[in-house]
């Protein structure tokens, strides 16, 4: 064997060996908590593996909660369709909406066969004082879509969420909505001024 070739194998070998001994000493304690020859404990990597796993937990504890919320409701879907009579006239606007607890949610899809004017909002009861959040308007008028919409929401509060639709057409129109999600159908009337 040539000297050249016997020096790369003797290099390659200690490589080797220092690669054995850094894994041994300091990658098993600090990554895994595995302390062969006590090296990790008197220079404290082994205390880098349990914080690694308490941030761990941690970080795995907040992703399910992200992704996962029990529901007290019942998953449900309805099909709502709304006759608006013509434009400007009695029945021409109307108000839907569907009851829900804050945290619940709802995907929808909603399409008009003319173009409407709607608001997306939630109102609370009105005792002691109502609060009202408007959340997404369609508006032809101003450039807005008013044929279709669609998104998920999730309830900020407890109250009334929903549409409030308005025909802009001269013609009757009808609006079909789909929801489906967390939320409970409940008779709702607007509230009168006080």
């Amino acid at each position: 064997m040539s000297p050249e070739r016997r020096r790369l194998l003797g290099q390659t070998a200690a490589a080797l060996v220092a690669a054995a001994a850094v894994t041994v000493l300091v990658v098993l304690p600090a990554e895994y908590g595995r302390d062969p020859t006590g090296f990790g404990r008197l220079t404290g990597l082994t205390r880098l593996a349990g914080e690694q796993a308490a941030v761990l937990s941690a970080e795995e504890s907040a992703a399910a909660a992200a992704v996962h919320r029990p529901a007290p409701a019942p998953w449900r879907s309805d099909v709502l369709e709304i006759r608006l009579e013509a434009g400007g006239g009695p029945g021409a606007e109307v108000e839907r909406k569907v009851w829900m607890e804050p945290g619940q949610s709802f995907v929808y899809a909603w399409e008009a066969d003319g173009e409407v004017y709607s608001d997306f909002h939630g109102e609370t009861l009105p005792e002691p004082r109502m609060e009202v959040m408007t959340y997404r308007v369609e508006d032809p008028l101003a450039g807005g879509a008013a044929k279709v919409a669609n998104g998920g929401f999730v309830a900020p509060m407890a109250g009334f969420h929903g549409w409030f639709f308005r025909n802009l057409e001269p013609r009757p129109v009808t609006i079909r909505v789909k929801l489906a999600g967390f939320y409970e159908l409940r008779p709702y009337e607007t509230p009168k001024p006080r």
